[in-house]
């Protein structure tokens, strides 16, 4: 059995994320502590990337990540670890609560 790492519940939500680097991809999951995000381009580890997306019924979020790991998925696909390095406090619990209310009632329940 493979240990887990995480501290925080995760939820897989669909939405898009404007990179730094001017790109688009979606989320994979979320949780308070960060994001899995799918792209093309495997990122850097400890490299810091500017991120916005908009949750469903919020406004645009806007955080500052860490890369903390990256690992291809398929031929061009990665998925990226990235870790909130500076998020507003408000967004952080609004993505805690978004995310166990989530758990309560996934999707297609």
């Amino acid at each position: 059995m493979m240990n887990e790492r995480r501290v925080s519940p995760r939820a897989e939500l669909t939405v898009i994320v404007n990179q730094s680097i001017n790109a688009r991809a979606p989320i994979k999951n979320i949780s308070d502590n960060g994001i899995c995000l799918l792209a093309e381009t495997e990122f850097n580890r400890g490299d810091i990337l500017s991120i916005v997306f908009n949750l469903p019924v919020r406004k645009e979020i806007r955080a500052y990540t860490k890369v903390i790991w990256s690992r291809k998925v398929e031929s061009s696909l990665y998925e990226n670890g990235l870790q909130f390095w500076y998020i507003d406090e408000e967004d952080r619990q609004f993505i805690s609560h978004l995310v166990h209310e989530h758990m309560k009632c996934p999707p297609g329940s």
